[in-house]
């Protein structure tokens, strides 16, 4: 999986039904993106109904991601030799059985466990069909990965927004039995127009680096939620899980440097431009993905909102992404990937600060929260596009296991974001005040490491 320097023109001609395709490749993982998010506005529902606290509430959604790290670079790889279209038919699958075991739970370990069967499912979608629309579309690969990626991630938007609607008119369960109905129509179409590839030379599966990866972020994990389970910092069982994340992390790191197909391809991260792309996706998932689906909890503790009030503040934020991240897929390549991304992750910084410090005195906290949503939203559309094909753009030929590897990145940067925020010990009504700090930190972060980090990527297709 060398860097190659593959041109628009050398790629194959697209696929006369493309635009069919993509329609029909994006909802599947569309769904499993709504999904992951569309448990934000649920925590404090489900900490309600399940007699649970924040933290385990929030395990539902770490777990996910620790799903999602874990499959999506072997279902990536699995894509590539045996085929998109069976391996994309497949997730889909898996994805609605385990949602339907989802919403008959009835435990919160029941909850987490199925929701680490329903991450499997959905880390399955999102490279295959990445794969799928770049193979379709030939020489204008950029713009389908381009469309499908801004649609995608409308979903981490979308998702509280529709939870919000749900949970108020329904019940939280029905955040997980509605996507029964959507697999109903998505399978049948999918046999239909997604088009056959074919397999390619199997490479070694690194099951020992992928073991330890999900080990490591396991044992983070474990040591954050026993803290907000009200474990003293000073615990051995905390001081223990997190030692042994460290230790499970140096073993991944040398094991990486010694195979020669690793879960972390190590060569690749050993060009700069690309590691720092990396970086950038790490810290994009911890402030987009990981603060941003913290929104609902923190304006339903802050500002007392309802469930249907705290998912829908965030509606102009869903509104801003979709139209930006349109417009900025077809003004790529006139304005490179270094100034959408500086503008996108600027307005992020921007929009996370206003929302931490929270509303001026006399303002309407539900307007401020929507007009600060909007900066968010305009943001994230401007940044995505540019920022999902900077990095696809290294290596064309392996752009499902590129996919793959980019998800993993955000969604370990979300993981760790989220466990440690939902985890910090605050007495009775500060929940509200310590995520407002937590956002005003992460703008900081995405002020000071992103913008220069950007600076230095490339500003053009390789």
């Amino acid at each position: 999986m060398g860097l190659e320097s593959t041109t628009t023109q050398d790629a194959p001609e697209a696929h006369p039904r493309r635009w069919r395709i993509l329609a029909v490749a994006l909802i599947g993982p569309l769904m499993g993106n709504i999904d992951q998010y569309v448990v934000a506005t649920a925590l404090p529902t489900l900490r309600n109904e399940l007699h649970t606290s924040i933290a385990l509430a929030a395990l539902s959604m770490t777990v996910y991601q620790l799903g999602l790290i874990a499959s999506m670079p072997i279902v990536g790889r699995l894509s590539d030799q045996l085929g998109r279209k069976r391996v994309h038919l497949i997730a889909i699958g898996i994805f609605a059985a385990a949602s339907l075991a989802c919403g008959l739970s009835d435990s919160i370990g029941m909850l987490i466990a199925f929701r680490l069967v329903q991450a499997i499912g959905a880390g399955g979608l999102m490279p295959t069909a990445t794969g799928i629309v770049a193979e379709s579309f030939g020489r204008d690969r950029d713009r389908g990965i381009g469309l499908i990626a801004s649609v995608v991630s409308i979903g981490a938007l979308v998702g509280p927004v529709l939870g919000g609607v749900i949970i108020h008119y329904w019940s939280w369960r029905g955040v997980f039995l509605i996507n029964l109905p959507v697999a109903a129509v998505i399978l049948p179409l999918a046999v239909r127009v997604i088009p056959r590839s074919r397999p390619r030379a199997a490479a070694t599966l690194d099951v020992p680096g992928i073991a330890l990866l999900v080990a490591a972020l396991s044992c983070f994990m474990l040591g954050t939620t026993l803290l907000g389970e009200g474990v003293s910092p000073l615990s051995v069982w905390f001081i223990g899980s997190e030692a042994a994340a460290v230790l499970l992390g140096f073993l991944l790191v040398r094991h990486c440097l010694r195979v020669p197909h690793p879960i972390i391809p190590v060569h690749l991260l050993r060009v700069g431009a690309f590691f720092r792309m990396n970086v950038l996706n790490f810290i994009y998932g911890a402030a987009v993905l990981g603060m941003g689906s913290l929104i609902p909890l923190y304006v339903q503790e802050r500002y007392a909102f309802s469930a249907l009030a705290a998912g829908s503040v965030l509606s102009v934020r869903a509104i801003g992404v979709i139209t930006v991240s349109i417009l900025a897929t077809f003004l790529l390549r006139r304005f490179g990937y270094r100034r959408p991304m500086l503008i996108g992750f600027g307005l992020q910084a921007i929009g996370l600060a206003l929302i931490g410090w929270g509303a001026p005195p006399g303002f309407m906290p539900y307007l401020w929260l929507a007009a600060c949503g909007g900066i968010l939203g305009i943001g994230a559309g401007a940044a995505i596009p540019a920022t999902n094909n900077a990095l696809l753009s290294f290596s064309p030929k392996d752009v499902s296991t590129i996919s793959g590897l980019r998800g993993m990145f955000k969604q370990i940067g979300a993981l760790v974001a989220i466990s440690i925020v939902t985890a910090v010990p605050t007495p009775a009504g500060d929940t509200g005040l310590v995520l407002g700090h937590a956002m005003l930190v992460m703008a900081a972060a995405l002020t000071l490491l992103v913008l220069p980090l950007v600076l230095s990527v490339p500003d053009r297709a390789r």
